[in-house]
Parts: structure tokens; C-alpha cells; sequence
């Protein structure tokens, strides 16, 4: 009974051992090495989308690759210990090429990623992404034939290690049918139960596969990530933009003034919101012998919703609120007449406002902007004829609407 438990207790603790080392080289984590390329950015994405991979990611920039072969990246892979070995070659156009290379099956794998597109604002960035999501997708199908070769060999020796305790059975059943012989000599009227004993050993032997079963069991999940079910969701990043404008506005009747106008915006994907401010040259005009002078300075609010058209072109819809400003002044040639003394006069304005804008490059593009102010409470603007009429005489009034276009050139960071 001793020898039966013995070698109960050696099989079983022959298979834990084989169960561990299973596992454990399943577990861990491979070497993968970034090679022949000194990219920050791409390096960043590559680390964001194989972070839940079992892989320890390293840079090694200054390896010298250009079109790697198997054979270069196999002596990247022996000097640098590495399991994997990354390399991404860019030609003129933008477009690249990506190397990755399974230093222990000795297979190359060669993915090419399309150039971007240098109009689109967020191209770069989506470049830099999908050579990540390729480089996630070829080491996870390694790392996943990896992992069902490991099993299927913890599979193949599972078999192997029921051996050796069914060709030990007969020795230690002779063994202890002697020593129960001479230890208890009341065996010996009774020989036929002899045999039994070794019989027990083979009722053992026929119940250790049953506990089999669980540990083949075991390895059934076999979870493989997924590229597509890790890839972040998120907006784009926040943009900023100066606008500077040449203006016109037609605040009174037949009367065009010309201007400057400028706006900070900050925009996020297809939104934007901005503070603008707007000035414009003095406006000068004779009237019944008095010299009108008129200036109109604007600061306001503004938010627009883009449309993008093409790949340049975009189109933005919104509104705006302003707060308009106008200072008067006006001088008399005749001393006989005493004009109204200079003032300030203000109001609000709300309307819609339309915009198209065309990228030049990367960080440059025009814009074309056309709104229509609509003023919550027009100006007037009055004089006085002479120093003995008291009432103020009106001499022109604002429009209830003011249209108002500019064209001008916008940078982006």
C-alpha cells in the first residue's frame, strides 16, 4: 500500500510540474525590440496598442535598417536577446512598410501602410495609428500560434507521464506481497489473497485517469485579443487657429466701410468656438456744410459647426453675438454753426454667419466669411445747425441689419 502511494504521489507531482511549466512559458512575456527607426510618436502608439499584449516592448534607434531581410533582423533579434523584431521603413511619398520578424519560427512578416494625406488636418496622426494596429495584429497571431503550439506539445506529454508509474507496478506489488508475508505470518493460511493486493494497484491505476480529465479540461478558453476591440475611441485634439481679415460692412445706407478683423479660435473636430474683435477705417462725409466722421470696433463671440466638403475644402455654419461700438466726431467750416460735441454710441447684434475654408497645407489656409448683424437697437447720429437752435436735428440713422464680408488667411497649431 506504501509503493501504491508513492507512486500515486509521484505521478501526480510529475504532472503539477508539467502543468506549471506550461503555463508559466505561456504567460511570459516576450521580447519585442523597435528597430531602424526614431519616431516618437509612432513609437508612442505602438506602445498604446500593445500595452495588454505579454510582451516587453524596447527601442533600438540606432540599428541601421533600410528594407531589412530575415537574416538582418535575426541578428537584431540575437544581439538584442529578442523574441520579436519591429522596423518600419518610409519612402518619399509618406507611405511605409512594416517588418515584423518571429526570431524563434524564423518568419518575416511584411505589411504596407498607405501615405497619408497631407490636407487632412488629423492625417499624421491616423498614419502613425494604423502602423500601430499592424504591428498589434501580426504579434498577437504569433503570440497566439505560440501559445496552441506550447499546448498541444503539454498535450502530447500528458500521456507520456502515466508511464512510468504503470511500469513500476509490478516490482513494489512483489515487494510488498514479500514483506506483508514475512511481517504478518497469518497470511500464509490464506495465499489466495495474495494477488489481491496488486489487484488494488490496478483499481489505482485504472482511477488515476479519471483526474485526468480536469487538466485536460483546463485549456479549453483560449481568449485572443482582438485589434479592432482595443482601438481608443476619442476625439481629435484640440486645434487652435489666429485669423486675420480684411473687412466690409454696410452699416448705413450706400455707405461701405472697409476694416480689419481678427479671431482666435479654438476647435475641436467639427466644432469650434472663437472671440473675435473688428475695427474699421474713419469714414468721412460732407453733409449740409458739416464734416461727418464715422468709426465702427466690434468684439464679439462666435461659434460654428464644420462641414467637411473634400479633403481642403470645409464648410462652417453658426452664429455670433457682438458687442458694435461707433465714435463720432464732426466739424463745421462754418463758425456760424455749432456741431454736436463728439460721442461714443454702442448697441448689440446677433445673426447667422457662413464660412468656407480652404487648407492650403498642413498649417495654412484662406477663408472666405459672410454674416449678416442683426442690431437689437440702431444708432442714430444727430448735429446742431447753429448755436441758437437748441433740438438736435437727426442726420443719420443705422440699419436694422448690417451685412458685413471678409477674406482672410488663418494659421493653426
Amino acid at each position: 500500500m506504501r509503493s501504491g502511494h508513492l507512486g500515486r504521489g509521484a505521478w501526480l507531482a510529475w504532472t503539477i510540474l508539467c502543468t506549471w511549466m506550461c503555463v508559466t512559458s505561456v504567460h511570459a512575456q516576450s521580447a519585442v525590440v523597435c528597430a531602424g527607426f526614431d519616431d516618437a510618436e509612432l513609437l508612442a502608439r505602438i506602445r498604446g496598442q500593445t500595452r495588454d499584449l505579454p510582451i516587453s516592448l524596447s527601442s533600438s534607434p540606432s540599428t541601421d535598417l533600410s528594407h531589412p531581410s530575415a537574416a538582418q533582423l535575426q541578428a537584431v533579434a540575437r544581439e538584442q536577446s529578442a523574441d520579436f523584431v519591429v522596423s518600419v521603413d518610409q519612402d518619399s511619398n509618406g507611405a511605409r512598410t512594416v517588418y515584423v520578424f518571429d526570431a524563434r519560427a524564423g518568419e518575416l512578416r511584411v505589411r504596407a501602410a498607405p501615405a497619408p494625406d497631407r490636407k487632412h488636418r488629423f492625417a499624421r496622426s491616423a498614419a502613425a495609428e494604423t502602423v500601430a494596429l499592424i504591428v498589434r495584429g501580426e504579434l498577437s497571431d504569433a503570440l497566439a500560434a505560440r501559445e496552441s503550439e506550447q499546448r498541444e506539445a503539454g498535450r502530447e506529454t500528458t500521456p507520456i507521464t502515466e508511464t512510468p508509474p504503470d511500469r513500476a507496478g509490478p516490482p513494489p506489488a512483489s515487494s510488498t506481497s514479500a514483506r506483508d508475508v514475512t511481517s504478518q505470518p497469518v497470511t500464509r493460511s490464506t495465499p489466495n489473497k495474495a494477488p489481491e493486493k496488486p489487484a488494488t494497484q490496478s483499481e489505482a491505476s485504472t482511477e488515476e485517469p479519471e483526474e485526468e480529465e480536469p487538466e485536460e479540461e483546463e485549456p479549453e478558453p483560449e481568449p485572443e485579443p482582438e485589434p479592432d476591440s482595443t482601438t481608443p475611441i476619442s476625439l481629435g485634439p484640440l486645434t487652435l487657429s489666429l485669423e486675420l481679415a480684411g473687412r466690409a460692412s454696410t452699416p448705413i445706407d450706400e455707405r461701405y466701410f472697409l476694416g480689419a478683423a481678427i479671431s482666435l479660435r479654438v476647435s475641436l473636430d467639427y466644432f469650434s468656438l472663437g472671440v473675435t474683435g473688428n475695427t474699421t477705417l474713419a469714414d468721412r462725409r460732407e453733409i449740409q456744410g458739416l464734416a461727418l466722421t464715422l468709426r465702427e470696433h466690434g468684439i464679439g463671440i462666435e461659434a460654428l459647426a464644420h462641414l467637411p466638403l473634400t479633403a481642403a475644402f470645409r464648410l462652417g455654419l453658426g452664429v455670433a453675438g457682438r458687442f458694435l461700438f461707433y465714435r463720432r466726431s464732426t466739424e463745421s467750416g462754418n463758425a456760424e454753426w455749432n456741431p454736436e460735441p463728439a460721442n461714443t454710441s454702442s448697441t448689440i447684434a446677433l445673426g447667422p454667419q457662413a464660412e468656407l475654408r480652404w487648407q492650403l497645407v498642413e498649417h495654412l489656409g484662406l477663408s472666405v466669411r459672410f454674416g449678416l448683424d442683426v442690431l437689437l437697437r440702431p444708432v442714430s447720429w444727430r448735429y446742431r445747425l447753429d448755436t441758437n437752435q437748441r433740438d438736435p436735428i437727426e442726420l443719420e440713422r443705422q440699419n436694422r441689419t448690417e451685412p458685413w464680408l471678409s477674406v482672410g488667411v488663418y494659421g493653426s497649431l
